[in-house]
Order: C-alpha cells, then sequence, then structure tokens
C-alpha cells in the first residue's frame, strides 16, 4: 500500500521467542510519563500516536481476520492498599483524559463482581485493554504481509551487514539481500550483528504458566468479569482468562535464581 518493497529475515520462524511467548495481555496506559515528557517537544507527538493507536492489536486483527483470541475485556489493576490506590488512581485518571482512554475506579464490592474474590478492596479499570493470543497473532500478521507482497524468508539469521553507496547489503547463510533501508527488531535477541544494540537490552527470563480448562461450575466464580487481572504496584503477574476458559500467568522469577522454576 505504500509503496515499499519488503523482505522479512528472520533468524528462526515468525512468532520465535518474545513475539510469540509474551505474556498476551493488552495494556492500553503507559506506566511512567517521565522519560517521554523528557522528549524535545514534552512528548506530543508520541503521546498522540499512542492515543490514536493503543488499540492496534485489536484493530489489526479484525482488518487482517486473525483468529487469535483478541478480546477486548478491558485491563484491570488491583490493589490491597488504600494509598497505593489513590496514588495509582490519580495518575491513571490524568492520562486517561490525556490519551482520550476510559477508566472507572471500583470499590471492593465492584472488585468482587469482577474477579469472583475479596483479596482486592481497590482497582482501576481501562476500557481500552484486553487479551490477545501473541503467537496466533505473530502468525497472522506475517501471514498478511505475505499476501500484501512482502518476501519472508525463515531460519534465515542476518550475519553481517555492510553499507555499499546509499544502500545495504545483509548476508545470511543462505544468501543476501539489497535494500535501501534496514529495520532491526530484536526482541533483545540482539546478538553481535550491530555491536551498539548487545549493551542496549537488559535481558530478562520470563516464564508462563497455564491451567486446563475451568469447569463450567467454575467458570463464572474465578475471573467473572474476565478482564486482564494485574496486581500493584508491581505489575508483574498479569493473569488472564483466555477463549478456551484457561488461566495463564506469566512473571519475571529472582534475578538471583533465574533458572529456579521453583
Amino acid at each position: 500500500m505504500a509503496g515499499v518493497e519488503v523482505t522479512l529475515l528472520e533468524a528462526r520462524q515468525p512468532g520465535w521467542g518474545a513475539s510469540g511467548r509474551n505474556a498476551g495481555h493488552v495494556l492500553p496506559m503507559i506506566k511512567d510519563m517521565r522519560a517521554i515528557e523528557g522528549f524535545a517537544d514534552g512528548g506530543r507527538a508520541f503521546l498522540e500516536l499512542f492515543g490514536e493507536h493503543h488499540r492496534l492489536p485489536f484493530t489489526l486483527a479484525r482488518r487482517h481476520g486473525i483468529e487469535c483470541d483478541a478480546a477486548k475485556v478491558g485491563y484491570l489493576h488491583a490493589m490491597r492498599g488504600k494509598g497505593a490506590f489513590e496514588r495509582f488512581s490519580r495518575q491513571a485518571v490524568v492520562q486517561a483524559e490525556r490519551l482520550g482512554q476510559r477508566v472507572e475506579l471500583l470499590d471492593g464490592a465492584a472488585m468482587h463482581e469482577q474477579t469472583g474474590s475479596h483479596a482486592y478492596p481497590f482497582g482501576v479499570w481501562h476500557a481500552a485493554g484486553g487479551r490477545i493470543n501473541p503467537y496466533r497473532f505473530t502468525l497472522g500478521m506475517v501471514a498478511a504481509a505475505h499476501r500484501l507482497g512482502a518476501r519472508v524468508y525463515g531460519d534465515s539469521a542476518a550475519l553481517k551487514l555492510t553499507p555499499e553507496g546509499r544502500r545495504w547489503r545483509v548476508e545470511t547463510a543462505r544468501g543476501s539481500v539489497r535494500c535501501e533501508r534496514v529495520v532491526l527488531c530484536t526482541n533483545a535477541y540482539s546478538g553481535d550483528l550491530v555491536p551498539e544494540l548487545t549493551g542496549g537490552c537488559y535481558p530478562l527470563t520470563a516464564y508462563a504458566l497455564m491451567t486446563q480448562p475451568l469447569p463450567r461450575e467454575l467458570r463464572e466464580v474465578i475471573m467473572p468479569g474476565r478482564a486482564v487481572l494485574s496486581q500493584e504496584p508491581v505489575d508483574l503477574n498479569p493473569l488472564v482468562v483466555d477463549g478456551k476458559h484457561r488461566l495463564i500467568m506469566a512473571s519475571i522469577p529472582s534475578r538471583r535464581r533465574p533458572a529456579d522454576a521453583a
């Protein structure tokens, strides 16, 4: 559509790594605005784009007919303490107004209705959030790109990047591509193709847990509101109930023992 001829080189296969193995929750807010407000224009251009495109996963899934359990069920930030709730809710309301989003502040009764639990007496619900199956979404996006004319090569890691005048040459083990521009999408698996990128990523070991589908008698007891649940202030354990009624949770283990599955 833009008149750009695109070649996609995948080191392994589309969906490998964080593209297909992330938690699958769509968070419609920015956790910390300070870095963005430090941009030259105060972050205005970025925030305008974010406000316009924060529903992008849902929009793309619908536009390209991707079956990936994309559901705008909302994103629920759950809190136990009143102080944490007051701080978080003030920030959420201001940001929502700035980005043209809708949030609701929930009390204990509303939280029980949403979660089926009395564990969290306070909550902030973002209407624009939700869930998506990241692996199926990634495969669907690649298929859509292929239909639109992009050439896709799996198991074709970029091994060398060389400038040739005003163009570039990208070499793989099986061939090479000459192009005007190179876009690096590494998911932090940057290798040593561009040494400057190696020190620009902080590697994290993450894990995900998934249950069998919930029995019918529990489906309206556990998270009946079906929003993505995240406990604040840490926000490292999002809980998703997918379209097959499975509970999915992802988190990051101890930095001291990153390989300790227990």
